[in-house]
């Protein structure tokens, strides 16, 4: 697996003063304290490719999700779109098309999904891919 730093590293620099990975996100009880908090999820690993004559050369997909958890608006529906709308794209402008340090291309967006909804928080799952290659000799 490619080395998740850069994603933390590139949310930070779009404004994120909260952000960790999947061990910290695992082990919360509360929201965390500065909102709105990024967390960087690896999700899962695909390969594709054939090995060469005299090599093994694989393309990896590496499937993440930037979990964002942010304060819910109450009960005003819009308010709560609007906010949710405007964290998604600060993700967005910051990992899509942006190339990974150790990646084959860019990442890509892969979709997203609701998490968690109560009255003081909202946590929405944004969804990346991001391919690179495994090199061996034989």
């Amino acid at each position: 697996m490619i080395a998740l730093a850069p994603f933390v590293e590139r949310l930070k620099e779009a404004g994120y003063g909260h952000v960790k990975g999947l061990f910290e996100f695992a082990q919360l009880t509360a929201p965390p304290r500065n909102l709105p908090a990024a967390f960087v999820i690896p999700e899962s690993e695909g390969a594709a490719g054939q090995p060469k004559v005299g090599a093994y050369d694989q393309l990896i997909t590496l499937r993440l999700s930037v979990v964002i958890v942010m304060e819910a608006p109450g009960r005003n529906a819009a308010q709560a779109s609007e906010t949710l709308t405007t964290e998604l794209r600060r993700v967005k402008d910051s990992l899509f098309g942006w190339k990974h340090p150790e990646a084959a291309s860019a990442c890509m967006i892969a979709g997203g999904r609701l998490l968690d909804l109560d009255a003081s928080t909202l946590s929405w799952a944004a969804q990346f891919t991001c391919t690179y290659r495994e090199r061996k000799t034989r």
